[in-house]
């Protein structure tokens, strides 16, 4: 298989690298600290009106980011990014499948202790 060359999948692995380094659980620290910087309100995170800090430059900036992160190339050894007509796609497609439908019992579990719930996926 030929190496692939992209300069701008390795700055953004770069970047996203550092970013798993800077919190202490991938799962539940969702937000990172320069996330948090322009976000007045972090429990509205969902909602499609909530209001931002950044100036227009700074929207104009992430748009133009937007559109360069589509031309990242997808890495030729990634498995699960495989095209839905190859073998690979076919196995992962069936993989999920199995996945959700036999491997992924969920259970809603509701603590006596601190009255909160919570959801145990087995």
């Amino acid at each position: 298989m030929k190496p692939q060359t992209d300069p701008l999948y390795y700055k953004l692995k770069a970047y996203h690298d550092s970013l798993l380094r800077s919190v202490s659980s991938t799962t539940t620290e969702k937000l990172s600290a320069e996330v948090l910087d322009v976000i007045l309100n972090p429990t509205v995170i969902d909602n499609a009106d909530r209001r931002f800090l950044w100036s227009k430059d700074d929207e104009n900036r992430l748009n133009d980011l937007n559109e360069a992160c589509k031309l990242i190339q997808p890495r030729a050894e990634w498995k699960w990014s495989a095209a839905d007509d190859t073998e690979q796609g076919q196995c992962n497609a069936k993989r999920m499948q199995i996945c959700i439908t036999k491997e992924c019992e969920r259970k809603l579990v509701d603590c006596q202790s601190c009255s909160s719930s919570g959801l145990l996926i087995r």
